[in-house]
C-alpha cells in the first residue's frame, strides 16, 4: 500500500524545473521592441541547461552570460537549434542569458526601466545550471544572437 501511495504522489508532483516566466520582469526590459520573440515546441518561455562559460555586467545593468548548452535539453531540443550563426561567431557557440537590472545601471535609457526590478541570483562561472526565460533574438545593431531575455530563474544543478 505504501508503494502505491508513493507512486500516486510521484505522479501528482509538479516537474522539478517547471517553465514559468515571471512576466512582471517584462516591464523592466528597456527597448523591448529590439527583442524578437521565438518559440520552442510552441512555448516562448523555455528551460535550458548548461554550464556558465563567461559573464560580464553591461551598462544597462544586465548580466551578459554565455551558456555552453548540454547535449540533452529538457524539451528534447538539440542545442544547435537554440543558437544561430551569430551565437557561433560572436558568442563562442553559447546561448546568451540576460538576467536584467542585476548590476549598476549607467546607461541613461535603462535607468528608469530598472527601477524596482526583482534581481535574481546568478551563480559563478563554471556552474552547471538550469535556466528559465523568454527565448528571443536580440536584433540590436551588431548583435543578432539568440538569448533568454529576461531570465526568470537560474538554478544550480548537481
Amino acid at each position: 500500500m505504501k508503494k502505491m501511495l508513493l507512486f500516486v504522489l510521484f505522479l501528482g508532483a509538479a516537474p522539478a524545473f517547471a517553465q514559468v516566466c515571471n512576466t512582471s520582469l517584462d516591464q523592466h526590459v528597456y527597448h523591448p521592441d529590439r527583442l524578437e520573440q521565438h518559440q520552442v515546441n510552441g512555448k516562448n518561455c523555455i528551460e535550458v541547461r548548461g554550464t556558465i562559460r563567461d559573464m560580464r555586467v553591461e551598462k544597462d545593468g544586465d548580466y551578459h552570460i554565455q551558456l555552453t548548452l548540454d547535449a540533452a535539453q529538457p524539451d528534447g531540443e538539440q542545442p544547435q537549434s537554440l543558437i544561430n550563426s551569430k551565437n557561433k561567431a560572436i558568442q563562442h557557440g553559447c546561448l546568451v542569458l540576460e538576467p536584467i537590472c542585476k548590476g549598476h545601471v549607467t546607461q541613461s535609457d535603462a535607468i528608469q526601466p530598472c527601477q524596482g526590478a526583482k534581481k535574481i541570483s546568478v551563480p559563478a562561472i563554471g556552474s552547471h545550471v538550469s535556466v528559465v526565460g523568454r527565448f528571443v533574438r536580440d536584433t540590436e545593431n551588431g548583435h543578432g544572437w539568440m538569448e533568454l531575455h529576461p531570465v526568470t530563474k537560474i538554478t544550480v544543478m548537481p
